[in-house]
């Protein structure tokens, strides 16, 4: 559970940017119907992503920011100001969120590495020296 809530973590933040980028192009142009496409996919996966969690209230507020951009898609109309507000504020909401659970995940798994430094001394070492490979190999 632990590498797909990881992936889960990284593709969210993946979708958020894409969310933004594309209601920040619809601030200026709101009937552009590509970037009305394009919020809609990154909601919409973005929706199916935390119900795998169990995210309930993101996944009530996402659909609702759903529900709206397809409106917008299917009867071919501009968004109001208001709605890009709305939808940003949701946007933003679960960039806040993920945020959030990404640094208790990272708490977690710095406390289980620091348990099994505990239970086996030498561990924390091979660890260390693990790190200084990947880092020579990046460079």
């Amino acid at each position: 559970m632990d590498e797909l809530l990881s992936q889960f973590l990284i593709e969210g933040r993946d979708l958020i940017a894409d969310a933004q980028a594309a209601l920040s192009t619809l601030r200026d142009d709101p009937s552009n119907a590509a970037q009305i496409d394009r919020a809609f996919r990154a909601v919409h996966t973005l929706k199916g992503s935390v119900a795998i969690f169990a995210m309930a209230p993101a996944e009530r507020v996402l659909h609702a920011a759903e529900d709206l951009l397809q409106r917008a898609r299917a009867a071919n109309t501009a968004l109001t100001a208001d709605e890009i507000g709305r939808l940003v504020a949701t946007i933003d909401q679960d960039d806040s969120k993920a945020l959030a659970v990404g640094e208790a995940f990272r708490g977690v798994q710095t406390r289980e590495a620091r348990a099994d430094d505990d239970r086996d001394p030498g561990l924390g070492h091979k660890r260390s020296e693990a790190q200084k490979i990947r880092k020579s190999k990046d460079q």
